[in-house]
């Protein structure tokens, strides 16, 4: 797949995750378990960017956004008995 079209994937997943993110967080109108899922298609999408040739700054919005995924798939998971 061109590096175009999964830097594409990549954006979706991430913009999926935060709109499943901030319903879960307003209203709990979703199921944790759809966002846990859009968060692991973000990685999935981190993972197949890995054999592109993506400059540093392209690397670096990548990293930057799987900080801010992950750092929010944290605090809102809920927490287990």
């Amino acid at each position: 797949m061109p590096k175009k079209s999964l830097k594409a994937a990549f954006n979706a997943a991430c913009d999926h995750f935060f709109d499943l993110a901030k319903e879960w967080e307003t209203a709990r109108s979703v199921p944790w378990r759809a966002v846990d899922d859009a968060h692991q298609a973000v990685l999935t999408a981190r993972d197949r960017l890995q054999g592109t040739q993506l400059s540093a700054d392209e690397w670096d919005d990548v990293i930057q956004d799987i900080i801010v995924v992950s750092n929010t798939h944290e605090r809102l998971k809920p927490i287990s008995p």
